[in-house]
């Protein structure tokens, strides 16, 4: 089961973008991705840098 609002996640749309998501792994670990319907596509995986290219 998917829980996209869970607190921990800090999910958020990033600024600027019409359709790139971004949630926490961890304190440092960022994920971004974009959302087709139910499907979860991932993008990028990294450290908080990784926000400058998504």
């Amino acid at each position: 089961e998917r829980d996209l609002k869970h607190p921990s996640l800090e999910t958020k749309k990033l600024k600027g973008t019409n359709s790139i998501w971004e949630a926490r792994a961890s304190k440092s670990l960022r994920i971004t991705f974009n959302l087709k319907g139910k499907l979860i596509i991932l993008r990028t995986m990294g450290e908080h840098k990784i926000l400058n290219r998504p």
